[in-house]
């Protein structure tokens, strides 16, 4: 992917590069607060997974349309 964005130029390689970052970092995000995706704790679980939602990002003045996760407070409905 990354080949593919340099022949566009440098600048679109490393908004691409910087997309599949936020992206990553998203994930470990909501890791963190759910828990390891398709591992079933639900003693230590306080939230969990809710589906994916379309959301966008502003880069070089433009909205870029993402699709990020979607987490929902556990049964005690409250986030940690």
């Amino acid at each position: 992917m990354f080949a593919s964005r340099m022949r566009e130029g440098p600048l679109a390689a490393s908004a691409a590069a910087g997309l599949e970052g936020m992206k990553e970092l998203i994930e470990v995000e909501v890791a963190h607060v759910v828990g390891a995706k398709d591992r079933h704790e639900k003693e230590a679980r306080t939230a969990y997974r809710h589906g994916r939602e379309m959301g966008a990002v502003v880069l070089e003045a433009r909205k870029i349309p993402v699709q990020h996760p979607r987490g929902a407070p556990g049964a005690d409905r409250r986030w940690r």
